[in-house]
């Protein structure tokens, strides 16, 4: 990734039928001086829409990285995707690499997954390809100290530790009252 090209506007994690190429091929097309990078093993459809993002001279497909080796990826990206198609189980997914990115400290650009929704005030949130595309220039420069320090302050708030603490204690609460129900 290093000689690449930057900006770098990127995407991490598996391909495949979940992700919109159109949206991808339109994203390079719409910033030709920028490098669209993808990192992470492709099992995109075969489509127009992929052959033709393949034959994109600014779409760089890395391949897979060793787990060790993702966050220096996410560190050179300047704006990191997530460029979902929103139907079927899609739009229940909740994407775990939104808290990489922002661990990373990096602008994030996103489909409208409802998951998403509790975050907008970290990470853009498109209604429409134009819309995506038009907060990925928003997102260009949104790299002062206070917007990383705030997108990572997010994710500190994340991590497995802090889910299990929560489950944790939704779990006690319950198992507290059904005590309580069970004792009267």
């Amino acid at each position: 990734i290093a000689p690449l090209p930057h900006p770098i506007i990127g995407y991490a994690g598996w391909m495949g039928y979940q992700m919109d190429t159109e949206l991808l091929c339109l994203v390079a097309r719409a910033y030709p001086d920028c490098s669209l990078v993808l990192v992470g093993p492709s099992d995109l459809p075969d489509s127009n829409d992929l052959g033709q993002l393949q034959s994109l001279p600014n779409v760089f497909f890395l391949g897979c990285k060793d787990r060790q080796e993702l966050p220096n990826y996410l560190q050179a990206f300047d704006v990191a995707l997530m460029p979902y198609l929103l139907k079927g189980h899609v739009l229940s997914i909740y994407p775990l690499k939104l808290h990489e990115y922002l661990a990373a400290g990096r602008a994030v650009v996103s489909t409208d997954l409802p998951e998403l929704q509790p975050y907008g005030g970290q990470v853009r949130i498109a209604q429409t390809h134009g819309e995506f595309i038009d907060h990925i220039r928003d997102a260009l420069g949104d790299d002062t100290p206070q917007a990383i320090e705030a997108r990572v302050a997010v994710a500190r708030e994340n991590t497995w530790d802090h889910r299990v603490a929560e489950i944790n204690r939704v779990l006690e609460q319950h198992l507290s009252v059904k005590s309580k129900e069970l004792a009267a």
